[in-house]
């Protein structure tokens, strides 16, 4: 019993020993791979640190965050024996160009971008009219070996605005910066084959869907960009609007030239693509066959007639308006009514409507006219949008040739 009793403590102590013996071989390797890894760690510290320290510095670009140094050349070029900042801030071409002056324009200062990753940068003196930044612009050549026009000095204009405030004569060529009512004359008055003018297809493009509580139409602003009569005279035409609290825009650039233009952003495409769609064949016939038109108003005796004949005159508004009517009338729920002029207090003051129905709701599109003056005010938001997308509305009496 005994003997048994011995074999069984040293069975029981043989395996002790054996646990043992694996745990501190397991601790071993526990303890070397922990070692190998912080060998291997401060291995690649000390890699990285001298590959550091042997690496060549990086190339500095010297034309980089050089926005002032843009900017100041072109302040100290000289034009017409002054310099380019004296006359910004003498307010030169303010005092001359209605794009510059007219009401609502800010004045948002010097600014300069670099081209790309060039030596070349674009300085601006910048205007702001709600959504649209404008204004003398040139280009920039800070690397004394670049490129360079001879005589420029490293300073280009590179628009009318720019090359006019650096004329000797501030007033020589006003004439080719303010021509607005020509450029709005050409852009709205075009007709396009077999369709509307684009005109008339702006006062559709805000109208033609029914009313917008949130909407409010700007109008138009005309920009001179290039004014050399020797070569292509450019304007930048932007009608603006404001939906939805955001200011938004459509552009043309148009040339007095050759009276041609080009849709600059999608908005501008898709007014274009409406004048396309109503045809003149289609357009309804709002002009009364009752009236002589072929005489001017102010021979028509009858003085609520002559009212109606001022506002009729007007073969732009009329036609504008007509194009709305058709182009709503295409769901086959709408019926022309006619004219309605009607007296005011002012015994020679009318209220001028023209009338419609639409979904058997009867509309009105007034104007208020003076009988004895001819003079026409829009009364309601179609008649006030068709005078903004047919003219621009603050425009000053143009400089003579």
């Amino acid at each position: 019993m005994r003997r048994r009793s011995d074999r069984l403590k040293w069975i029981i102590l043989t395996a002790a020993g054996a646990v043992v013996v694996v745990i501190l071989i397991v601790a071993a390797l526990v303890v070397t791979r922990l070692n190998e890894r912080r060998r291997l760690e401060d291995e690649w510290r000390a890699a990285q640190a001298a590959a550091a320290a042997g690496a060549a510095p990086a190339a500095v670009d010297p034309y980089a965050n050089r926005a002032a140094d843009a900017i100041a050349a072109v302040q100290r070029r000289s034009a017409g024996g002054a310099t380019v900042e004296a006359r910004v801030e003498a307010r030169a071409l303010e005092e001359r160009v209605h794009a510059l002056s007219r009401s609502g324009v800010e004045v948002v200062g010097w600014q300069a971008q670099r081209v790309a990753e060039h030596s070349v940068y674009a300085v601006t003196y910048a205007y702001r009219f709600h959504a649209v930044e404008f204004g003398p612009r040139w280009y920039v050549q800070l690397d004394p070996e670049g490129p360079r026009p001879d005589g420029s000095g490293g300073v280009v204009p590179v628009n009318g605005l720019a090359r006019q405030l650096e004329k000797a004569d501030l007033d020589d060529g006003l004439r080719y910066l303010n021509r607005a009512d020509e450029v709005l004359l050409a852009l709205t008055e075009h007709q396009f084959e077999q369709g509307a003018r684009l005109g008339s297809a702006l006062l559709v493009f805000f109208e033609g869907r029914g009313e917008a509580g949130d909407r409010r139409v700007i109008g138009w602003h005309v920009v001179p960009e290039a004014t050399d009569p020797s070569s292509d005279l450019l304007y930048r035409a932007y009608f603006q609007w404001e939906e939805g609290g955001a200011v938004q825009d459509a552009w043309w650039e148009v040339n007095l030239t050759n009276r041609d233009f080009r849709a600059k952003d999608l908005q501008a495409n898709e007014i274009m693509a409406i004048g396309v769609s109503v045809g003149q064949s289609d357009m309804i016939d709002i002009r009364p066959r009752t009236l002589d038109l072929t005489q001017p108003p102010e021979a028509e005796p009858d003085p609520r007639r002559r009212a109606l004949r001022y506002l009729l005159a007007n073969d732009r508004l009329v036609e504008a308006v007509a194009t709305l009517l058709t182009y709503r009338a295409r769901g086959g729920n709408l019926a022309y009514d006619g004219w309605d002029p009607s007296v005011t207090d002012e015994r020679h003051v009318y209220d001028v409507a023209c009338r419609f129905t639409q979904a058997g709701v009867e509309r009105r599109v007034t104007w208020r006219v003076d009988a004895n003056t001819g003079e026409v005010v829009p009364t309601s938001e179609i008649a006030e949008t068709a005078r903004l997308v047919l003219e621009q509305v603050d425009a000053p009496a143009q400089p003579e040739p």
